[in-house]
């Protein structure tokens, strides 16, 4: 199963700020993949049954949906 966590890109200027999400296998904790999401991301659900993560995006008033 893998586990979600928000990151997000640390740059000298706010508009150099890009959101995404990092997945990380639930074992070793590194990160694997790293995918954009929308503006804003605040919040994360995972459905375990067919491991679709969806993702929060509140200054872009939108859900970005992996799978």
């Amino acid at each position: 199963m893998i586990a979600a966590s928000l990151a997000t890109a640390h740059a000298a200027s706010a508009a150099a700020v890009q959101p995404r999400v990092s997945s990380y296998p639930s074992t070793t904790y590194a990160v694997i993949k790293t995918i954009g999401v929308g503006a804003g991301p605040t919040m994360v659900a995972v459905n375990s049954v067919d491991d679709t993560v969806y993702v929060a995006n509140t200054t872009g008033n939108s859900v970005s949906v992996i799978n």
